[in-house]
């Protein structure tokens, strides 16, 4: 099985970087506007793009401000059944750490190179938002 592999250095708190990953709220500032869910274990964040796929992801873990994780059970092509990790841990200089990984792909072609890009814009747009607490999704 293949898998996606990001990290980036955040200049806030883990406790910030978790709520951007673990609530409504925190996940409407930097990765689409279209958000339902709780964030709990268990339960299903709906993620919409407007013209394009909706996906659903249970939350498989949640550890304060350590470990966030979700399985894809509802999307395009291969992702139903990919697993999606973020890691959290601090720096020596301050910052927060995001080791990501998207775990399960039967290959690395098609829908893998595109979630690849995609996964660096949205890392990108959850740096932006955590250190400025201006909401921008990178899907409105």
């Amino acid at each position: 099985m293949a898998e996606i592999v990001h990290e980036i250095k955040i200049a806030a708190p883990r406790s910030k970087v978790y709520a951007a990953l673990s609530t409504r709220e925190g996940m409407q500032g930097w990765h689409t506007s279209d958000v339902s869910g709780n964030g709990s274990i268990g339960s299903v964040w709906h993620l919409g793009f407007g013209e394009g796929p909706l996906f659903q992801w249970r939350v498989t873990t949640s550890e304060d401000d350590q470990l966030v994780a979700w399985e894809c059970v509802a999307g395009p092509g291969d992702s139903v059944g990919t697993t999606v990790e973020y890691q959290l841990s601090d720096t020596t200089d301050g910052r927060t750490l995001v080791e990501q990984k998207h775990s399960g792909w039967p290959h690395e072609e098609g829908a893998y190179n595109k979630c690849n890009t995609l996964w660096g814009v949205l890392l990108t747009h959850l740096r932006n938002y955590v250190e400025t607490s201006v909401s921008a999704p990178a899907y409105s």
